[in-house]
């Protein structure tokens, strides 16, 4: 994904004060670190799914304990009060996804 006014490949942007922003990613991968700075918000070019751009997010609500993962309209909410922390966990979204 490009800039579509410079043409410059586009990488993680943070809007929080305190993010320090990784390496450039991949060319179909851009990346926005929110000014609240509970989270990360891409859209990404999947070519296996013909070039198709989708957007994910991973958000954490502080107050709540909630972690939400995000694919597009699909959202899977983790509660993180007795969440085991360092094990693996696989979740499925609506069925459309499984992420481990």
């Amino acid at each position: 994904m490009f800039d579509t006014m410079s043409g410059v490949p586009l990488v993680i942007v943070s809007d929080c004060p305190k993010a320090s922003v990784p390496a450039a990613l991949s060319d179909k991968v851009a990346c926005v670190i929110p000014d609240i700075c509970t989270g990360i918000d891409c859209c990404a070019e999947l070519y296996f799914l013909g070039g198709r751009t989708i957007n994910t997010q991973v958000l954490l609500d502080p107050c709540q304990s909630v972690m939400s993962l995000n694919l597009e309209k699909m959202q899977y909410n983790i509660t993180l009060f007795d969440y085991e922390f360092g094990t693996t966990d696989h979740f499925s979204l609506q069925g459309a996804l499984r992420l481990e």
